[in-house]
């Protein structure tokens, strides 16, 4: 008798799939939700506002020196005369530097407190990814393109400004320790705080949203605007973008800060060398070249060259000898006591 067969009841399998946790999770809500992108307009209002601020407290500090001195603002002549003077006096690089470049550090700083962002990072102040060596390249390169700027601003037989005249008589030296302070609070001192402000501040926000074209040219223009007269920002300008390109590559702005202080200490030296026909003078030393000469280096005698009858014989009769005597007589003379 063969054994019952048991019933098989199949088995359904459903084939609806489980639910999925990630489904109603609060993170796959939240991605769902626009990422707020950084904001630009603050990023671009705080250097222009502080550009502004800096001017007006610069300015009201030379008033309260030129007031205390007891120059009347009334009275323009004197005006120039007192102001001249300031820039000529050891205070006056003081007076006509520090009060800005506070306000540009006291901005950048400020704002980027408020930042989410570390400060270091806000500010592009870490390590970057340059090597030494290339930042050195970067900066030792940085004072060519100034000089190529001037170089095209002196073929186009552009005047120069009153701006630019008082600049250059503000970074002059007569001594040693006027020398080491402008180079320290024109050439150190701006390239430290306004790479801080208009690549670390400014250009690294911008380079969030805009590309980097954009980014540095805008952030160049705001850096040329902060040197107020308009030739002096043409020719700033291009620096500016080669400062914005060496900070973006770099991703950080120690290069570029390091490029802004060779550059403008190129500049505080080349002023102390003044290109006239006295001679030269750097730091209340003066060299007189019109006095400069060489006992060896004598003339050679000088013939008559209307007449060819004397010419000729005259050429046919210059020997080897009698040219290396006429030219080095001391050397000659040596020669022959020995």
């Amino acid at each position: 008798m063969d054994a019952p067969i048991e019933s098989i009841e199949p088995t359904t399998q459903s084939t609806a799939e489980p639910e999925s946790d990630w489904i109603h999770s609060d993170d796959w809500i939240e991605s769902c939700e626009p990422v707020e992108l950084p904001r630009i307009w603050s990023a671009i209002a705080v250097p222009l506002i502080a550009i502004i601020v800096g001017l007006i407290v610069a300015g009201i500090a030379i008033v309260v020196v030129l007031i205390s001195a007891g120059t009347s603002a009334t009275d323009s002549s004197n005006l120039e005369t007192a102001m001249a003077d300031l820039l000529s006096h050891p205070m006056g690089i003081w007076v006509a530097v520090i009060p800005g470049q506070l306000v540009f550090l006291g901005a950048a700083v400020i704002a980027a407190s408020l930042s989410p962002v570390p400060m270091r990072q806000r500010l592009r102040l870490g390590r970057g990814r340059m090597s030494a060596g290339h930042a050195f390249a970067f900066a030792v390169a940085t004072p060519m393109v100034g000089i190529i700027t001037w170089l095209l601003f002196e073929f186009s037989g552009a005047k120069v400004s009153e701006h630019l005249e008082q600049l250059t008589q503000l970074m002059t030296a007569n001594s040693a320790f006027r020398f080491i302070a402008v180079a320290v609070l024109v050439g150190v001192v701006p390239g430290f705080v306004e790479e801080i402000l208009f690549r670390g501040y400014l250009q690294s926000r911008l380079l969030k949203r805009w590309s980097p074209i954009a980014a540095i040219g805008v952030s160049s223009v705001i850096f040329a605007i902060a040197h107020v007269d308009p030739l002096h920002a043409a020719i700033v300008f291009p620096v500016g973008v080669w400062l914005g390109i060496v900070a973006w590559r770099a991703d950080c702005i120690w290069p570029a800060m390091l490029g802004h202080m060779v550059n403008n200490l190129a500049g505080v030296v080349a002023v102390q060398w003044p290109a006239d026909d006295s001679g030269l003078s750097f730091c209340g030393l003066s060299v007189d070249h019109s006095q400069w000469s060489c006992d060896v280096m004598q003339p050679l005698p000088v013939v008559q060259q209307n007449d060819r009858n004397r010419l000729k014989p005259c050429m046919r009769s210059f020997t080897e000898s009698e040219l290396f005597t006429a030219t080095f007589p001391q050397l000659h003379g040596r020669a022959g006591e020995s």
